[in-house]
């Protein structure tokens, strides 16, 4: 079993300067701890490995030829361990599995159902487990970092076909990726799937991938650093109404690079405008009790039935008191907080612009740029202010406290490596 013991210690990220970057790994997390999922394979020479809590392998379960009439399996949680099920070999119950590719496979890949409502895609390797702290089913696809960028795009705006906006979008998904690895390390893994993260819900393969992985390739290993060189938070929205907005007035801080500024290319983009109707007596409601006052309060009345934003605002001001507009949004499921209040019978109407949170990259915006002729530097650079678009390699030459963090992550014990690769 030595040489299967020296397959899982190679680390999680395949780094060192003096290597070619283009070996590094991420871990993320599928779904949300479901009970039980199914997996088929769908390209390449797949086993099966059981493994111990430490990730040294115990045994090899299955090897599964090309001449398998059935490539099916079932696993699910059973108490602290993991049902493993098959017709091929019928149930074996393990401490955690991975599923591994053959190092020869050019493009291997699984088919998934159980982490999202449809079956979904994925390449590389599988990894599940049952979290210490939920004890729960944790399933975990381990993929090259370019191909999970390459999935970020087109799960996040993929159905756009604007090559400068996918290269723009490669940037940013590689710059959060870069920036949160530790996000989740302590869990086994680096990032999640879903919105908490950045949405990954498969590979990239639909109608515009050849697309997106020409802009993923075109862009390889370039991020956004700030003026001292660190990654940025590269945050996007779907629209951002004419105007972006601070990162201060949507969450607690400033960010220099995250600043307000007009917005020309969303204006009368996909989602642009927007209209809500609610009920006076409930939204009056509302506000008083946030600002403690009344519903019959004429002067609240007056301040809210004449409320609008030439301009972006942060919060509603009544009586020398401040209500958060984002509180507002998140209170009554709107798209922005980007809205004017119109008064109509029983109810308000509020007309908004933008669809989002409003802080950075505005998609709309960027789809229009780059069908406009703009490069995705230059969409990169209008969107995130006093940035600089740099190299990986670069980054972890120039700074020794990245190296460390990636040296510190890539040898912590919740990341047993990538078997096989």
């Amino acid at each position: 079993m030595n040489h299967i013991r020296d397959i899982l210690a190679i680390s999680f990220i395949l780094f060192s300067v003096t290597e070619a970057f283009g070996q590094m790994d991420i871990r993320v997390r599928l779904g949300n701890e479901p009970s039980d999922i199914m997996v088929s394979i769908k390209e390449g020479h797949y086993t099966i490995l059981a493994a111990e809590p430490n990730g040294f392998a115990i045994d090899t379960v299955w090897c599964i030829a090309d001449s398998d009439a059935i490539k099916l399996m079932h696993i699910k949680q059973q108490g602290n361990n993991i049902a493993l099920s098959s017709k091929a070999f019928g149930i074996i119950v393990l401490s955690e599995l991975w599923l591994v590719p053959s190092k020869d496979d050019i493009d291997p890949s699984f088919i998934i159902s159980g982490v999202g409502k449809n079956e979904r895609w994925y390449q590389d390797v599988l990894h599940v487990f049952i979290s210490k702290s939920h004890n729960k089913l944790t399933v975990v696809n381990q993929v090259h970092f370019e191909k999970y960028v390459a999935g970020v795009i087109e799960s996040e705006g993929g159905a756009f076909p604007e090559s400068e906006f996918f290269k723009a979008q490669a940037v940013i998904a590689r710059t959060f990726a870069m920036k949160n690895l530790k996000k989740h390390i302590n869990e086994g893994y680096n990032l999640r799937d879903d919105v908490s993260s950045q949405v990954y819900h498969s590979r990239a393969y639909l109608k515009n991938s050849a697309m997106i992985l020409e802009a993923t390739k075109a862009t390889s290993d370039s991020i956004l650093v700030d003026r001292f060189g660190y990654p940025l938070s590269t945050l996007f929205h779907a629209n951002s109404g004419g105007q972006t907005a601070n990162a201060g007035d949507v969450w607690s801080n400033d960010i220099p690079y995250l600043r307000s500024r007009p917005d020309p290319f969303s204006v009368n983009q996909t989602s642009f405008r927007w209209e809500k109707t609610i009920n006076k007596n409930e939204i009056l409601s509302y506000l008083a009790r946030q600002l403690n006052t009344h519903a019959q309060d004429s002067g609240l009345i007056d301040a809210w039935k004449n409320f609008t934003q030439p301009n972006r605002k942060a919060y509603f001001t009544y009586n020398g008191k401040s209500l958060k507009l984002t509180h507002i949004r998140h209170r009554f499921n709107l798209r922005s907080t980007f809205f004017d209040v119109h008064e109509s019978g029983q109810n308000y109407i509020l007309k908004g612009r933008g669809y989002g949170h409003g802080v950075g990259l505005s998609q709309d915006g960027a789809i229009n740029m780059s069908n406009s002729g703009f490069s995705f530097k230059d969409i990169l650079y209008f969107y995130y202010e006093n940035s600089e678009l740099i190299n990986l390699k670069e980054l972890f030459y120039s700074r020794e406290e990245i190296r460390e963090l990636v040296n510190k992550n890539s040898h912590s014990p919740m990341f047993r490596g990538s078997p096989g690769t």
